[in-house]
């Protein structure tokens, strides 16, 4: 999933309702540029090895930072 969002509780509270296990996002003509995973798998799973994450890992060279589970502070 992919999505542009004014601000990270927006971003945040979009992807915990869209059930993401993995987003990535960066900053971007004023507010946040923001991939997705929703991709099923164990929660128990080793985070650093999870095949959601890998999937945004390539973003990183792009200035994207990654983190699991959205959700408001």
């Amino acid at each position: 999933m992919v999505a542009h969002f004014p601000t990270e509780l927006a971003m945040q509270v979009d992807w915990a309702n869209e059930g993401a296990q993995w987003y990535a996002f960066t900053y971007v003509d004023g507010g946040m540029l923001s991939f997705a995973s929703s991709a099923d798998e164990q929660q128990d799973l080793d985070p650093a090895s999870s095949a959601a994450r890998a999937v945004l890992q390539p973003l990183t060279r792009f200035g994207f930072n990654i983190y699991a589970t959205p959700g408001p502070p």
